[in-house]
């Protein structure tokens, strides 16, 4: 099948369905309405199939296609002698002979795509529809890309009309590969009516269909797109006309557009399988509305034309495949029912051949008519390609309406896709799925794990959910480290629950952490019932998600659990989940185990507790720091800016802020033993209106800390210091309220 639609690709586009079709038409002297006549015969010729639907099936899907594809590519063959006609009998003779030549190849084409969507319906599963039909798209764009470039060479050698009758000659020949690789198609059985005596008869069921309210609304959209389309078929006789480009730098501009397609479509194809069709396709559409407006800002007859052209083909191509993979996975994921089919594809291909067809013939004749230019030349060439395009604007916008309110058919809506897709570094995540799939050893697969969750892109959601149950422990560990750097995503926080209900402790303590770090409170039922888990680490880790998640629910039952906890090393867990919860009721525990603990790590943790407990946490650690590489300095800058921080006030706030001063010399003078003194009266001498009772019993427990030890106690110090200035802005707010009062 590849090899075939590769094959395909190249028919189309050095056919009918290239720039090759409207400069070879051009070239024989045909006006822009006729070329648009013949042009909208391909697609009008498919209203006929609703007529021939039911002995399409009954006759088999595999046979009509075979015998109308060799007819249609058979017909084509006297397109070589068009211009042969045109030298003996004049343009009239030559264009009635197109439109004969046209109608037969667009007749045994409806009749052949209407038995091939059913087909292909058969033969792809959905759930890789979108990543085939990317495939497809990269091996055909490669295959275009090349032939492009060796027929734009070709054109500049042999320009006119031998030119063009040689690459039709290789597109024919490439028709022809793709009916040897059709033949091998598996499937494609004749399908028997099934007897329904109430159903009415075939046509009457063919009407029916449009009942479906997705399915009309898929086909309104589709048509609105149709004529909102309709200018890119006289692209070529822009560039060529109006923006001076030379035939061959037509086919380098399809080229470019190509290379856009070949390096979106298999992402896209991607995506729509992964995440749904339709935000593939309100995405691709709304990119191709906006982007269509900005080919009128090519500068025509310059050295800049080309390249400008190029620009735009690459990139307008990246979201027309864009809406073009999303329309085409939601025709047969969503819009038509699988067991109907026979009675589904060929409305639906009538009725874009009607649309298909009209779009054409209309802009062909508003260039016609709108030629010579209805406005001064300027930046923007007013003339009818500037007023073709912006009707065009108006049934794309109708388009984006009714795709909007087309039903989904993924996990994810628009506005959720849209912002993955500027979430953290989605190439990098792309590239790391793509090594984690083709990893071999434990190494490789570790490696390409770990940069899924640094690129933080839920893009890698499924790839990490794979490594989850990877058989390496190594490997589910790195992913649940991986997942904890990711933004919040169902499916992996109902992933890392599963593992923390598992009570396997290695993994599930490091899954608890993760919720806990990734933030979801979703999480939080399933992190309160494993409170109750008889392993004493994975509940130490489980109180600290609860205090990151801010469950203050929690509060009392981890007050319970540190109070009844003989380890103390769990119990500083409980103490910073605790701090973390701001569950003032616990600080007389909190304060009572720091005077009691002895471990240096643990004094800092249950410091910073009891410090979160009050508040203004940005404060203690930037004074934690500055105390960490010089605690004297630290102390004096504190004291001194407190002593101005407290102006003038009551008797006992104007002795706070001198013994203040005074503490500050001392630390200044490298006294630490009367320093330490000062520090410990400063904290006696607070008033005691005002100020929090949280902050006097932090105040009071420092001040003994300080002065029940021979041994000067940073963590006291650090803490004093901290409730100090907390005490000094709540006795500055305390006198304004006074003043005012």
């Amino acid at each position: 099948m590849f090899f075939a639609e590769t094959a395909s690709a190249v028919f189309s586009t050095f056919t009918l369905f290239g720039p090759i079709a409207p400069l070879y038409f051009n070239e024989l002297g045909f006006s822009k309405s006729s070329i648009g006549l013949v042009l909208s015969l391909l697609p009008f010729f498919g209203m006929i199939t609703p007529f021939f639907a039911g002995w399409i099936a009954r006759t088999g899907f595999r046979f009509v296609c075979r015998l109308f594809y060799s007819i249609r590519k058979t017909v084509l063959i006297l397109f070589l002698l068009l211009p042969w006609v045109a030298r003996n009998w004049g343009v009239d003779a030559a264009f009635a002979a197109t439109v004969a030549i046209v109608g037969v190849f667009a007749f045994s084409r409806a009749m052949a795509e209407a038995a091939v969507y059913s087909w292909t319906q058969e033969i792809i599963p959905d759930s890789v529809r979108g990543k085939a039909a990317g495939i497809m798209t990269i091996l055909g764009a490669l295959a275009i890309i090349a032939g492009s470039v060796a027929a734009g060479a070709w054109l500049k050698a042999a320009p006119g009309m031998n030119g063009y009758l040689a690459i039709l000659a290789v597109g024919l020949l490439a028709g022809f590969v793709y009916l040897f690789g059709m033949f091998h198609y598996p499937g494609g059985a004749p399908v028997a009516r099934p007897a329904a005596p109430h159903a009415g008869s075939f046509p009457a069921q063919l009407l029916s269909v449009f009942r479906d309210r997705t399915f009309a609304g898929y086909i309104l959209a589709m048509a609105m797109i149709s004529l909102g389309c309709c200018y890119w078929v006289f692209f070529p006789l822009y560039l060529k006309g109006t923006l001076g480009l030379k035939s061959e730098q037509v086919f380098l501009f399809d080229a470019f557009g190509y290379a856009g397609i070949l390096f979106s479509c298999f992402f896209w194809g991607w995506c729509a399988d992964r995440f749904g069709s339709k935000p593939v396709l309100l995405v691709g559409l709304w990119g191709w509305t906006i982007g269509a407006l900005f080919w009128l800002l090519i500068p025509a007859n310059s050295a800049w034309t080309l390249p400008a052209a190029c620009a735009f083909a690459l990139v307008i191509k990246v979201f027309s495949i864009g809406y073009a993979t999303g329309m085409n996975r939601y025709l047969f994921v969503r819009a038509v029912p699988p067991e109907k089919r026979h009675l589904f594809m060929p409305v639906f291909y009538a009725a874009s051949g009607l649309a298909g067809g009209i779009a054409p013939m209309l802009a062909g004749y508003f260039l016609d008519r709108a030629a010579g230019g209805l406005f001064p030349a300027g930046l923007l060439r007013m003339d009818g390609y500037l007023l073709l395009v912006a009707l065009c604007t108006i049934p794309l916008l109708i388009a984006l309406r009714v795709v909007h309110r087309l039903p989904y058919d993924g996990p994810l809506k628009t506005r959720e896709f849209l912002g993955m897709m500027v979430q953290g570094h989605p190439l990098l995540a792309i590239a790391s799925m793509i090594r984690f799939r083709y990893a071999g050893g434990e190494s490789g697969r570790i490696a390409s794990t770990e940069r899924m969750g640094s690129a933080r892109s839920s893009f890698s959601a499924d790839e990490l959910l794979d490594a989850l149950s990877d058989p390496s422990f190594n490997v589910r560990y790195e992913a649940v480290v991986a997942i904890s750097r990711m933004p919040p995503n169902g499916k992996l926080t109902a992933a890392l629950v599963d593992i923390v209900r598992r009570k396997v402790p290695e993994l599930s303590m490091t899954a608890a952490w993760a919720l806990g770090r990734i933030g979801d409170r979703s999480a939080l039922p399933a992190l309160r019932e494993a409170m109750g888990s008889e392993y004493a680490l994975l509940r130490a880790r489980i109180a600290r998600s609860l205090g990151t998640l801010n469950d203050r629910e929690s509060a009392p039952r981890i007050l319970l659990a540190f109070r009844s906890e003989p380890c103390d090393g769990v119990r500083v867990a409980y103490a910073t989940a605790l701090g973390s919860l701001k569950a003032v009721e616990a600080l007389p525990e909190l304060l009572a185990f720091l005077r009691r603990t002895s471990d240096p790590v643990a004094r800092g943790e249950v410091t910073l507790a009891v410090a979160r407990m009050l508040g203004g946490e940005h404060r203690f650690t930037r004074l934690w720091a500055a105390a960490r590489t010089d605690l004297g300095s630290a102390c004096a800058e504190t004291l001194g800016g407190l002593g101005d921080r407290l102006g003038d006030g009551t008797p006992e706030i104007l002795a706070l802020r001198d013994m203040a001063r005074e503490c500050a010399e001392a630390w200044m003078a490298g006294d630490t033993a009367r320093a330490a003194a000062l520090l410990a009266a400063c904290a006696r001498a607070v008033p005691e209106d005002g100020v929090s009772a949280a902050c006097r019993d932090v105040l009071r427990e420092c001040a003994l800390g300080l002065e029940s030890n021979g041994v000067l106690q940073r963590n006291y110090a650090v803490l004093l210091l901290f409730a100090l200035v907390l005490a000094g802005v709540e006795i500055r707010q305390h006198l304004r309220l006074l003043k005012r009062a």
